[in-house]
């Protein structure tokens, strides 16, 4: 069972999977995208290899043309249910950077996506499109799409708490350069709402990204403390999530953490190991 309907905005509705956990929040939100003479459709993120959110899915876009699935970034919850895709959207082109995604057109390559190449017309109005935002970090494959001035933010910005990143999937550095990014469409009256991909609409985007850059800069604040701390040094180390060095900053960094996380634990304090040996 998923979550009931919710007409965020005229334009577009959100169905949240029913796929909750500590990683998913509430469980993963798909959008459906209307256009003005609400005779077309385009997805974004379709979601967990869920019969019953395929079946809700297919009923918000009901005898509309679905012109477009648009895929923020690789994660099986948000992805999965494109095993499928074949037998429920035969001929609908499938926008991603990850190539085992992209369908019908090539893959998206982040440095590409800007001016008229980083727009997708879905309809005959003006209003009618939707903008590709490149936001790496999380993932590496990571986008954004913006739609008039709602941006919906995959994985990137999410709806409460902040997000992950991984080493070997994500990247600390690439992120804070989105999120700076992000900052400034907001500055620039581009932005002013975000719609996540887990958890509620942000509807104060300046004060939640000010918040996310400043939560990441004392988390890696921490990390260098821990290193101070532990007499540690990064010149020349191989960072991995098995480095005893990862083990011991993520024991200082995230003491708390249970140990049946470590493992996560260690792959996250990689990550940021990973930009203070490039950046100090």
């Amino acid at each position: 069972m998923t979550t009931p309907d919710q007409q965020a905005a005229p334009r577009f509705v959100r169905r949240t999977a029913d796929n909750p956990s500590p990683m998913t929040l509430d469980g993963t939100n798909s959008y459906v995208l209307f256009t003005a003479d609400d005779t077309a459709a385009v997805i974004i993120d379709p979601g967990p290899e869920l019969e019953a959110h395929l079946q809700e899915l297919g009923e918000l876009v009901g005898d509309r043309e679905l012109r477009g699935i648009v895929l923020t970034h690789h994660h099986w919850d948000h992805s999965d249910l494109l095993k499928t895709v074949d037998g429920w959207a035969p001929q609908t082109p499938v926008f991603a950077v990850d190539s085992r995604f992209a369908r019908f057109v090539p893959p998206l390559v982040h440095d590409d996506l800007h001016g008229d190449d980083a727009v997708l017309e879905f309809g005959p109005a003006e209003d009618d499109r939707i903008q590709l935002i490149p936001t790496p970090g999380h993932t590496l494959d990571s986008i954004s799409v913006l739609f008039g001035s709602v941006l919906f933010s995959g994985d990137t910005v999410l709806g409460r708490g902040t997000t992950v990143i991984m080493h070997g999937d994500g990247s600390v550095e690439k992120y804070l350069d989105s999120l700076t990014r992000l900052r400034s469409m907001v500055d620039e009256g581009l932005v002013t709402e975000i719609q996540p991909a887990h958890g509620d609409a942000i509807t104060d985007p300046g004060e939640v990204l000010d918040y996310y850059i400043a939560h990441r800069r004392e988390r890696l604040d921490e990390v260098r403390a821990a290193l101070k701390e532990h007499e540690a040094e990064l010149t020349g180390v191989e960072i991995s999530p098995e480095h005893e060095l990862t083990e011991k900053v993520g024991r200082t960094v995230y003491a708390t953490a249970p140990q049946n996380m470590r493992e996560t634990v260690n792959t996250i304090v990689a990550a940021q190991l990973e930009y203070v040996q490039k950046h100090g």
